[in-house]
């Protein structure tokens, strides 16, 4: 069994996602309302694990509910994690412009 690595938390980041655009906005699911907005961690890596705060998107609650498989949706798993990584570098981008990632 494989030992559980520390996990790397960062709090600018996470309080950076309150209050902005959800960067995964899933068609026909997203609420595209800011105020929903939470740090979204790629995870799929086993029960108790949660990735990096860094390989995370700011998504709203309906895109996460999504993502997460706590709500319904025609999205498949590998659909959801290739639509996150195909957002991840705006993410990246967008914490650099705004200033948390130098």
């Amino acid at each position: 069994m494989s030992q559980k690595r520390p996990r790397i938390e960062l709090p600018k980041l996470r309080a950076a996602a309150r209050g902005a655009d959800c960067r995964l906005q899933l068609p026909g699911v997203c609420n595209h309302d800011p105020a929903t907005t939470v740090l979204a961690h790629r995870d799929r890596l086993g029960m108790g694990y949660k990735n990096h705060d860094f390989a995370a998107l700011n998504m709203c609650h309906s895109c996460h509910d999504v993502f997460d498989r706590r709500t319904p949706s025609e999205f498949g798993d590998d659909e959801l994690l290739n639509l996150f990584d195909d957002a991840w570098p705006g993410q990246i981008e967008w914490w650099f412009r705004q200033g948390h990632l130098k």
